[in-house]
């Protein structure tokens, strides 16, 4: 047991953080304090925070590597599905290739205001069902694709088709 000298309550060993300079091995403060106190802080000096940030991250440019590798293999993993949308893209035309569908295959993202599906691709929004075409027809890029289904959300390849320019 050990008193917190923040808010004055006795907890057990296990409600304060580990720290090595202290005789028990045990903070000052409780977990609770201490995750009050760094919030205030970090919401009282936001500069000093990310300038902080900012020359770690410029020390160690491999741990930041491995940890940005790291946490995407685990959002990878909790969604059983990649984490970006062109990855995801991709593997959904070659699922298509093998096991075509017949019914509409619409983008589970983000979406224009005129309901064609996007994703940002080489610096640039691209519109899905275009990329879905080019990605099926191995590089052919149409002026124009349609969807014979009217469906802008959709991007099975089967309902999509080049459209000439200047033709209505």
């Amino acid at each position: 047991m050990k008193r917190c000298s923040k808010c004055g309550k006795t907890k057990l060993l296990s409600e304060f953080y580990r720290l090595k300079t202290v005789k028990d091995g045990r903070g000052t403060y409780c977990k609770e304090c201490s995750t009050a106190y760094s919030r205030a802080y970090r919401a009282a000096n936001p500069d000093k925070v990310n300038a902080g940030q900012a020359r770690w991250r410029a020390a160690n440019p491999e741990k930041v590597k491995t940890i940005r590798a790291k946490c995407d293999a685990k959002r990878r993993a909790e969604k059983g599905k990649p984490v970006f949308q062109y990855e995801f893209l991709v593997n959904e035309i070659e699922r298509l290739r093998e096991n075509p569908a017949e019914e509409c295959v619409e983008w589970p993202f983000s979406k224009k205001s005129h309901g064609y599906g996007q994703l940002g691709h080489r610096y640039k929004t691209c519109l899905v069902h275009r990329l879905a075409f080019e990605f099926h027809y191995d590089g052919y890029k149409p002026k124009t694709v349609r969807h014979s289904c009217k469906n802008k959300a959709c991007y099975n390849p089967a309902h999509l088709y080049p459209y000439p320019v200047g033709e209505r």
